[in-house]
């Protein structure tokens, strides 16, 4: 899928082809026919979030961010949200309130049907990468799945 000599992340925007971890996020095209999905969202004002869902809920972490210098990138969780199909939107300050250093890579790879894609690979040593396929660089607060929830 993607090699570890990808470049690393650059604090710059990028166009679509370049080594910018800027927009939405999916793990859905890398491993087809999985029964939940993991999306990621990095914009440009130094916000994002993680979202996991399958068919019967969704969980949702907010964070800020930040470059470090070689590619590192700073993350602060600030907020959780939970939504179980049927029931009313759990939010709260999310439990996890120290900063977390990854290494972010952004290179060329292949989803699951060997298509040409552009692929964020997060690593966080001892835990296992986690890749995600470009589905588009224009993501906006307002694209945030939890916002009509909060």
């Amino acid at each position: 899928m993607l090699s570890y000599a990808s470049p690393r992340v650059d604090s710059a925007p990028a166009d679509a082809n370049g080594a910018s971890l800027l927009g939405l996020w999916s793990d859905d095209s890398l491993y087809q026919g999985s029964m939940e999905g993991n999306r990621v969202a990095f914009l440009a004002g130094g916000t994002g979030w993680f979202e996991h869902a399958n068919a019967l809920a969704a969980e949702l972490e907010r964070f800020t961010w930040e470059h470090l210098a070689a590619g590192r990138i700073r993350m602060r969780f600030t907020r959780y949200l939970y939504l179980e199909n049927g029931h009313p939107a759990k939010v709260e300050e999310h439990w996890h309130s120290d900063p977390m250093v990854i290494t972010a890579r952004v290179g060329r790879g292949t989803d699951a049907l060997n298509r040409a894609v552009t692929v964020l690979t997060l690593e966080d040593p001892p835990q296992p990468d986690h890749r995600y396929a470009l589905v588009r660089r224009n993501v906006q607060d307002t694209d945030d799945p939890a916002i009509h929830h909060d």
